[in-house]
């Protein structure tokens, strides 16, 4: 298994970090337990509107919905499916 840096690496090329489309930046969260700990956040560099991929939205509702998130935030991503604009 390779360690946390070949895989941010890894990621960090996935992101496009090297062609200059996302800057990375970590963050303090409080995980649900309390604790607290960095999360590593990949940022766009261009704020231009766009859209997302087929299927991506799908993906992201699914996970904040297994992993609990409140209601009222997944509501703010529902829009995003089928096609439709946010509010």
């Amino acid at each position: 298994m390779e360690d946390h840096e070949g895989r941010r690496a890894l990621l960090d090329h996935h992101e496009g970090v090297t062609q200059g489309l996302y800057k990375k930046t970590f963050l303090r969260v409080t995980l649900r337990s309390g604790k607290k700990t960095r999360a590593l956040f990949y940022v766009a560099t261009d704020s231009t509107a766009g859209e997302p991929r087929p299927g991506y939205m799908e993906r992201i509702v699914s996970a904040a919905e297994e992993c609990g998130l409140p209601d009222s935030y997944i509501d703010q991503l529902r829009p995003w499916l089928n096609d439709q604009s946010p509010p």
